[in-house]
């Protein structure tokens, strides 16, 4: 950051950081799996193969997240 204490990502207050964390596919289809057609979130004909008792996959933000000042 210059003296001003802005830069042109950054600003002194203010700022938003958002991350978008996705899911794996075969994760949404287990969690639809045991619910019933109407309130599933997906409409596919590979869920069937997920409607018994599936462990989740490791998915999503893992670990510890950090910022790091870095040059511009």
């Amino acid at each position: 950051m210059s003296d001003s204490g802005k830069s042109k990502f950054l600003s002194v207050a203010g700022n938003t950081l958002e991350i978008d964390v996705i899911n794996l596919w075969p994760n949404r289809l287990i969690g639809d799996g045991p619910l019933p057609p109407e309130k599933r979130l997906t409409k596919t004909n590979v869920g069937k193969f997920y409607r018994g008792k599936h462990k989740l996959f490791p998915s999503g933000l893992m670990g510890p997240v950090t910022l790091q000042l870095g040059e511009e």
